[in-house]
C-alpha cells in the first residue's frame, strides 16, 4: 500500500464479508493521510474528488479469475487525473503479475470535465482458488488540476458488503446470484449472454422460469422474454446487439424476474454498457435460429437450423459454422456432422437425436452454441433444448424389408424391379397403415454416379402396411463395375420414426461373359517433371492401360483429344507445322497408344492445365470413353530480378516488453512474373549505426556523432565487381569507414534503377585504401554498380543516456523463409519498447540456383524505416484560466506500455478548446537528435494565453511517430 508525504501508512480495519459475489462499494477519502507532494498541498483533508457510482464484483467458474468494474463519477469542476493504483484482497493472495487495470499493468484515468464518470476494470488471478476474500481495497493517487495548480492526496475505495448483487430471498427461499454485469457491449448485431443463477436455499434451482423486462429496442433484442434455468441454475436469455450502437459510454438496465409459487418475485438487474466498437465489426450474422426447441419424446431427432446473413440481412451461402458438443450425454447428442457451410439460401441445420431415457431430465433444460467463425472474429448464439416428455401410447412405425428383396441382383441395364417395403408397429407387430416411408440414396450419387432411380421418392402406406416403390436399375452395368462400382445400397424408413430403417442392397451382375476391367489413362514428361520455364517446349506422353497395366492396343484407340485451359501461360504445339495450338485431336492412324504431344510457353508464369480424352475398345468390344484426366504443368517463374518491402503493420507481445513490425516481402522476375519456384530469403536490421571516420576523430557515439548512413541524394559509392564472384564497395570519401568494426558491423546498399543484385546486406572483410574501401565476404554474381546509399552499422543500440550503458536489440524473422507459390513471404521486426521511433535499416537478401537456366543469382532490397510501436499518446492536458498566459509542457507515452516515448520525434496536431490561443511552441523534442537525453522522453512545451473570460484548455491529438533522422 502506498503511504504518503507525511509518512502517515493508511489503515483501514476489514470486516469479515460472507462469499458474495456481487459487492456495493463505497468510497472513502483517508482523512489526515493527504500531501504526497504537488504545488499547492492546501485542501489535503477535503474529501475526495471522486465518487462512485456503482461496482460489481465477479469470480469464474473455478474461482481463480476474478474481475472487478467500478463506475466513478468526477464530483468536481477541474481536471482530475488517477494513477499509481494497487489492489489488495483480504483473505486471499493475489498473483501480481496478472494485475490488469483497463487491460494494462499501469494506466491513469483523466476525468477532463464535471460530472463526467469512466470505468475503471480490474482484473487478475487468485494464487489459492480455495480462499475465501474478506475484503476488497483499491488505492490510487488522485491529482487535481485547478488553477495551474495540482493537489495530491491519496485515497482507498474500502469495498463493503450491503447487500451486493445476491438480491434478498422470496418468501420461498430464491435468490438470484452470480449476476454477470455489466455486459460489455463492443459490436453491432453480435450475440451476448444476459445471465444469472437461480439459488434456492443456497442450491442451484433448475427448471424454473425466469423472465426480462421488456427494453427500448435501440438497445437490441432478445430471442425470447422468458427462459427455464438450466442444470446450474442459471438463466440465459440470447440477446443481440443493434444494428446501431449508441454512443459510447451509455448504458441501459435490463431486469430478470422470478415469480415464486407463493407469488413472491426477486428481481435481478444487468447493465448493458455500450462501448466504441472494438477489434472487427463482424460482416456476418445467425438469424432466424430455432431456439427454444421442446424434447417430448424419447430418441426424437429434431433440426436446429440458423440462417446466415450479411451486415444487409441477405442470406450468403458458403460460410462455416459449427455447434458445440453437449457436454452430458443423459441430454442427447449431435448426430450431423459438427461442423457444415451455409447453402444456397443461407441455411444451416443440424440433427439432434435426444435421449433414450427422457424421464430421467424431463422438466430439465439444457444449452448448446452455434458459432459462425470468421478470419477475426466470432458469433456466438445459444441453443436452448427445454425437456417437456409426453406420455404417448401411440405405437410407433417400423420399417421391414422383405427376405427376397433384400438383396437383388441386375443383370442388365435400366432394369425395372419393385420393391414391397413393409411398416409394422413397433411392439404388437401389426401392420402400420397410416403415413408414408421415404428412400436415402447412397452418398455417391452426389460424385455424379448412376444409382438409378425411383418413380418416387416417397410413397405413402397402403391399408396393408406396405410402400410399393418402383426402381430402374442403372443405364450402363458395365461401365460402373469397370470404375470399381459392383453395387449400390438403399435406406428406407417412415416419416414417423427416423431411426428406424431397413436397406436393400442393388448388385450390379451383367451377362456371363462380360469381362470387368479398369482402365487408366496417364501421362509421363521427357523429364519426369510436370514443370517447364519460361520460353520452352517440353514433350509429354500419354498412355492407356488396362487394370493388368497391359497398354491398350493401338487398333482399339479411336480418338485422342488434347487441350489446354491456360493458354496464356502455355500453348500445344502442332506436331506437323510446329505452330502453337490451344487444342489437338488425333483419329484414325494418328490416334496410337503412347501418343507423343508437345506444350510450349511463353513469358508468363503459373499453372497450366491440359485435358485429355480417350475413345477406344474395350476387352468386351463395346466403344468406351473414361471421364478427362487433366495433367497440371507448373510453369516456373525466370529468376528473381526484383524485391519489394513494403510496411505491413505492428503488434505488441507485452509478455516480453517488445513491440513488433510486420513487413510483406515481395519477390518477381523479369517479366514481373510474381517467383514461384519458392526460394527462401536471408532478412535482417541494422538497428545502430557506426560513426562516420570522414566526419569525426574520436568515433565515440554521442548525439552529436555523425551516423555512418548516405543517401543516393548525398555521396554514394560503388559496388566493384573484382573477379569472377569478388567485390569490393569504394567511395570517394577518405577514412569514412575508419571506425567500422570488422567483426560485428555490417554493409547495407540501396539505390535507384535496376540494381538489385547489388543491394541488400553485405559482410565486410577487411578495409582498405585511405579506409575507403570495404572488401566484402560475399560471393556476387552482378556487374559493377555506382551511385549506391550505403549504410554501416549493426543489430544493437546502446542507451547512451543510461548511467548502466544498457543496450537494446531487434531481430528479424519470419516463420518460414520461404517465398509463397505467389511471391510473397512475412517477416518481421521485433524490438524491444525503447527502439520505438528509432530509424533503422531492413534488408531482404535472396541467392540461390535458378533450375531453368543453371544461373546462380543474388538479390537484394533495403529501406530505411522508422519503428512504428502501437502508436503515441499524450500524458494530460493543459487548462488555462482566463487572462492567464501558460506555458503548458506535453509528455508523450508509448500506447500499450507504461513507457514514455524515449528521446522522440512526433507530429500532433494541437486542439484548443474555447478561447485558448497558442502563441509559440517554446521548445520540442523534434529540435533535437533522438539520442540526445533531454527530459528522457518526447515532449512539446507550449505558450498558450487565454483571451476569455471561462477557463479554456489545450490538447494534443493525431500523435504519430516522426522520422529519427
Amino acid at each position: 500500500m502506498y503511504e504518503n508525504g507525511s509518512g502517515c501508512a493508511m489503515t483501514k480495519k476489514l470486516k469479515r464479508l460472507g462469499w458474495i459475489v456481487g459487492i456495493v462499494f463505497s468510497l472513502v477519502a483517508m482523512s489526515g493521510c493527504g500531501g504526497g507532494g504537488g504545488d499547492d498541498l492546501s485542501d489535503s483533508s477535503a474529501d475526495t474528488s471522486i465518487k462512485e457510482t456503482s461496482s460489481t464484483w465477479s469470480l469464474d467458474t473455478q474461482n481463480r479469475q476474478f474481475e472487478l468494474e467500478t463506475l466513478l463519477t468526477n464530483n468536481v469542476d477541474a481536471e482530475v487525473t488517477l494513477d499509481r493504483f494497487e489492489f489488495e484482497l483480504g483473505g486471499c493472495p493475489i498473483d501480481k503479475e496478472s494485475l490488469r487495470f483497463n487491460g494494462a499493468s499501469d494506466t491513469a484515468l483523466v476525468f477532463r470535465t464535471y460530472q463526467q464518470t469512466l470505468a475503471l476494470r480490474i482484473t487478475g488471478s487468485l494464487l489459492d482458488p480455495t480462499c475465501t476474500p474478506t475484503a476488497y481495497i483499491l488505492t490510487y493517487r488522485e491529482s487535481v488540476e485547478k488553477d495551474g495548480k495540482t493537489r495530491t492526496n491519496t485515497y482507498s475505495i474500502d469495498l463493503k458488503a450491503v447487500g451486493g448483487s445476491e438480491q434478498e430471498a422470496s418468501e420461498s427461499g430464491y435468490t438470484f446470484y452470480n449476476i454477470a454485469t455489466p455486459v460489455h457491449v463492443t459490436r453491432v448485431n453480435t450475440s451476448y449472454e444476459i445471465k444469472a443463477q437461480l439459488l434456492k436455499d443456497g442450491f442451484a434451482a433448475t427448471g424454473e422460469t425466469v423472465k426480462l423486462k421488456p427494453f427500448d429496442a435501440q438497445y437490441g433484442s432478445v430471442a425470447s422474454a422468458t427462459v427455464s434455468t438450466d442444470q446450474n441454475g442459471y438463466a440465459k436469455f440470447a440477446y443481440t446487439s443493434p444494428a446501431t450502437l449508441p454512443p459510447a459510454g451509455s448504458t441501459v438496465t435490463v431486469t430478470m424476474v422470478y415469480t415464486d409459487a407463493n407469488g413472491s418475485s426477486i428481481e435481478a438487474d444487468v447493465q448493458l454498457l455500450f462501448e466504441a466498437e472494438a477489434g472487427v465489426t463482424p460482416e456476418y450474422n445467425l438469424t432466424n435460429i430455432s431456439s427454444p426447441l421442446t424434447v417430448q419424446t424419447p430418441g426424437e431427432l429434431l433440426q436446429i437450423s440458423a440462417v446466415v446473413v450479411d451486415k444487409n440481412s441477405v442470406p450468403v451461402a458458403g460460410h462455416q459454422v459449427s455447434i458445440t458438443a453437449i457436454p452430458d450425454l443423459k441430454y442427447g447428442s449431435i448426430i450431423s456432422e459438427a461442423t457444415v457451410r451455409s447453402d444456397a439460401s443461407g441455411h444451416v441445420t443440424f440433427t439432434y437425436k435426444a435421449p433414450e431415457n427422457i424421464a430421467e431430465v424431463d422438466g430439465h433444460s439444457t444449452t448448446i452454441t452455434m458459432l459462425l467463425q470468421e478470419d477475426s472474429y466470432t458469433v456466438s448464439q445459444e441453443i436452448v433444448l427445454n425437456f417437456d416428455a409426453v406420455n404417448d401410447e401411440t405405437p410407433r412405425p417400423v420399417v421391414v424389408i422383405p427376405q427376397a428383396i433384400r438383396e437383388i441382383n441386375l443383370t442388365s441395364n435400366a432394369q425395372p424391379v419393385e420393391m414391397n417395403i413393409q411398416v409394422f408397429e413397433e411392439n404388437n407387430n401389426n401392420p402400420y397403415t397410416t403415413g408414408s416411408v421415404k428412400v436415402k440414396l447412397p452418398d455417391e450419387v452426389l460424385e455424379g454416379v448412376d444409382v438409378g432411380r425411383f418413380e418416387s421418392y416417397e410413397v405413402a402406406v397402403g391399408s396393408d402396411g406396405i410402400a410399393r416403390f418402383r426402381y430402374l436399375g442403372p443405364q450402363n452395368l458395365k461401365s460402373l463395375i469397370d470404375q470399381g462400382r459392383l453395387g449400390a445400397t438403399f435406406k428406407f424408413y417412415h416419416v414417423d420414426n427416423l431411426t428406424s430403417y431397413g436397406e436393400v442392397k442393388v448388385n450390379y451382375r451383367p451377362q456371363d461373359d462380360y469381362v470387368p476391367a479398369n482402365y487408366l489413362l496417364e501421362t509421363v514428361s521427357a523429364d519426369g517433371n510436370y514443370t517447364m520455364g519460361l520460353n520452352s517446349e517440353k514433350t509429354f506422353s500419354l498412355m492407356l492401360k488396362d487394370d493388368q497395366g497391359t497398354l491398350v492396343p493401338d487398333s482399339q484407340i479411336l480418338e485422342i483429344n488434347i487441350s489446354t485451359k491456360n493458354f496464356t501461360v502455355g500453348k500445344l504445339v502442332e506436331p506437323n507445322s510446329a505452330t502453337e495450338t490451344v487444342s489437338l485431336s488425333f483419329s484414325g492412324s494418328e490416334a496410337v497408344n503412347n501418343k507423343s504431344f508437345s506444350l510450349r510457353t511463353d513469358k508468363i508464369s503459373g499453372l497450366v492445365p491440359v485435358e485429355i480424352s480417350v475413345r477406344f475398345i474395350d476387352a468386351n468390344g463395346e466403344e468406351q470413353e473414361l471421364p478427362p484426366i487433366v495433367m497440371n504443368v507448373t510453369v516456373f517463374s525466370g529468376p528473381p530480378t526484383a524485391i519489394s518491402i513494403s510496411y505491413v503493420g505492428s503488434r505488441q507481445d507485452p509478455d516480453h516488453a517488445k513491440f513488433i513490425d510486420i513487413f510483406d516481402v515481395t519477390v518477381t522476375d523479369a517479366y514481373n512474373n510474381p517467383v514461384n519456384t519458392k526460394p527462401y530469403i536471408a532478412t535482417g536490421g541494422m538497428v545502430e549505426y557506426a560513426v562516420d571516420g570522414n566526419r569525426s576523430n574520436d568515433g565515440e557515439r554521442n548525439a552529436l556523432s555523425p551516423r555512418l548512413w548516405y543517401g543516393v541524394d548525398g555521396e554514394t559509392g560503388t559496388l566493384e565487381k573484382i573477379g569472377t564472384e569478388e567485390a569490393r564497395f569504394v567511395t570517394n570519401l577518405a577514412n569514412v569507414f575508419r571506425y567500422v568494426d570488422l567483426y560485428n558491423d555490417k554493409l547495407v546498399l540501396f539505390g535507384r534503377g535496376y540494381v538489385y543484385e547489388a543491394l541488400g546486406k553485405w559482410d565486410i572483410t577487411s578495409l582498405d585504401g585511405e579506409n575507403n574501401i570495404l572488401n566484402l565476404l560475399d560471393n556476387y554474381y552482378g556487374e559493377t554498380r555506382s551511385g549506391l546509399g550505403f549504410a554501416v552499422g549493426h543489430n544493437n543500440r546502446q542507451d547512451l543516456c543510461s548511467d548502466d550503458g544498457r543496450e537494446y536489440v531487434g531481430n528479424m524473422r519470419s516463420s518460414t523463409y520461404q517465398v509463397d507459390s505467389n511471391g510473397h513471404v512475412l517477416v518481421e521486426f521485433e524490438y524491444d519498447y525503447f527502439l520505438h521511433g528509432k530509424d533503422v535499416m531492413i534488408w531482404v537478401n535472396l541467392t540461390g540456383f535458378q533450375a531453368d537456366d543453371n544461373h546462380m543469382g543474388r538479390i537484394g532490397e533495403a529501406m530505411k524505416h522508422t519503428l512504428r510501436g502501437m502508436g503515441l499518446e499524450s500524458v494530460g492536458s493543459c487548462t488555462v484560466a482566463p487572462g492567464e498566459t501558460k506555458l503548458c509542457r506535453f509528455l508523450i507515452a508509448q500506447t500499450g506500455t507504461s513507457e514514455f516515448y524515449p528521446y522522440g520525434h512526433f507530429g500532433a496536431s494541437i486542439v484548443s478548446n474555447g478561447t485558448c490561443t497558442v502563441l509559440q511552441i517554446v521548445d520540442w523534442s523534434n529540435f533535437y537528435d533522438a539520442r540526445d537525453c533531454r527530459n528522457g522522453a518526447g515532449f512539446i512545451d507550449l505558450n498558450v494565453t487565454n483571451t476569455g473570460t471561462v477557463d479554456c484548455s489545450v490538447q494534443l491529438d493525431r500523435l504519430m511517430v516522426s522520422p529519427e533522422f
